[in-house]
């Protein structure tokens, strides 16, 4: 499987954990050690984010869709740029993704910004 291959199976495996809203499920493509921001003081911490992604979704938003616009990596680093789509507004993410031992790929840092 691809870079990006893998950038859209993260992607898809987050949007599937909303519809079942398992912000638990949503928040295990990140590394344990991960930093999230999405406004406000950033968030670290795979179980942080969690709630963040909890309660996130719970303020009522909708994930709509997420477009991988461009991935790349070299060795056991990467970075995506992702457009997304919610009920809240659009916006641009950027990640930054590392394997792990097991050849795994997991977001270590994510930041998005409104458009």
């Amino acid at each position: 499987m691809s870079f990006r291959e893998e950038v859209d199976a993260l992607h898809t495996r987050y949007l599937d954990a909303f519809k079942r809203r398992d912000a638990v499920g949503g928040a295990a493509g990140y590394t344990e050690d991960a930093v999230y921001l999405i406004g406000g003081e950033p968030v670290r911490g795979r179980a942080a984010i969690a709630a963040a992604i909890a309660d996130y979704w719970n303020s009522g938003v909708v994930e709509k869709g997420i477009t991988t616009l461009t991935a790349e990596a070299d060795g056991n680093l990467g970075y995506a740029i992702e457009a997304v789509e919610t009920t809240a507004g659009n916006g641009v993410a950027l990640l930054v993704l590392k394997r792990d031992g097991r050849g795994r790929w997991g977001i270590c840092a994510e930041a998005f910004f409104e458009k």
